[in-house]
């Protein structure tokens, strides 16, 4: 005759586990979380990268050189407004 203990001792031999839903319900957020803390970190890295990076001038010599790129822009833009605009129908 079987048991109730012969059946879960058998149970316990094949390899079954117990599971929780807790732990179930838990696994996609852990696995979220995992992903967008790698995320953030390999953003941070870049932001550092940059950061590093001597890019910009600052002082006299970039106002100056801004001031010029500005008057050039300035006067391509008078040039310009002097093209007469034709009348009519384009097509």
């Amino acid at each position: 005759m079987v048991t109730i203990d012969d059946i879960s001792m058998a149970a316990i031999s094949y390899g079954e586990k117990k599971f929780s839903k807790t732990e179930l319900i838990k696994k996609p957020f852990q696995a979220k979380r995992k992903l967008l803390s790698g995320i953030l970190n390999c953003v941070d890295a870049a932001i550092e990268k940059r950061v590093a990076e001597p890019e910009f001038q600052y002082g006299a010599e970039a106002f100056e050189a801004h001031q010029q790129q500005a008057e050039k822009a300035a006067d391509k833009d008078k040039a310009t407004k002097n093209v007469p605009v034709k009348s009519g129908k384009s097509r």
